[in-house]
């Protein structure tokens, strides 16, 4: 199903892709909402930089900052998704954001709607690896999971920079590789995520 949300993504916006290049430049950001409410019990939501508004901020300049006018966002929370694509919209020029649903034929997205919430991430997750630039939060081991994967493929072609330093230079960040940001400074989920994923 992830094959077909990216072929629809692509078609829509009519995205070049090249289907052997693992991160596409120049096609879409990617970006994880975190703000279903899991998160809000939690407590996540209430640190600094972590509510909604800021996330979605965040995801727009980032993308702005590429040139980037396609957003795919994943998100457990539909009404912050429709609130991201209005702010997102009402940009200059505008920023398109879309998710699954929005690119599924009706038919498809029940097929989707019936699957599990861990199934349903995994559609997202396959997106989200092969966005042009990627965004999540320091609280998510989604996001990370995604970060550091994407690491592995600039690794793997000695092209990576070292995605901590930017937590030395910057106040507000805790990853960047130059085409997968984290957001957000936390020392606990700094330290834990990142021991438990591999690429």
């Amino acid at each position: 199903m992830a094959a077909v949300v990216m072929w629809r993504l692509v078609e829509k916006f009519g995205l070049d892709i090249d289907t052997e290049d693992v991160v596409p430049k120049g096609a879409f950001y990617g970006a994880h909402l975190r703000t279903a409410d899991d998160a809000k019990n939690a407590g996540w939501l209430d640190a600094e930089g972590m509510n909604a508004t800021a996330q979605v901020e965040e995801y727009i300049a980032h993308a702005k900052q590429y040139g980037l006018s396609v957003i795919y966002v994943a998100s457990g929370n539909m009404e912050d998704v429709k609130r991201f694509q209005a702010k997102a919209a009402a940009q200059s020029p505008p920023v398109v954001v879309v998710n699954k649903f929005d690119l599924l034929p009706e038919h498809e997205a029940a097929i989707v709607k019936a699957m599990s919430w861990d199934q349903q991430a995994l559609i997202d997750w396959e997106v989200l690896k092969r966005c042009s630039v990627f965004g999540g939060i320091v609280k998510s081991s989604f996001a990370f999971n995604i970060a550091i994967t994407r690491s592995q493929y600039l690794e793997d072609r000695n092209m990576v920079m070292d995605p901590w330093s930017v937590q030395h230079s910057e106040t507000n960040l805790a990853f960047d590789d130059g085409i997968s940001r984290i957001f957000g400074r936390d020392g606990f989920h700094e330290q834990r995520i990142p021991r438990g994923m591999w690429p």
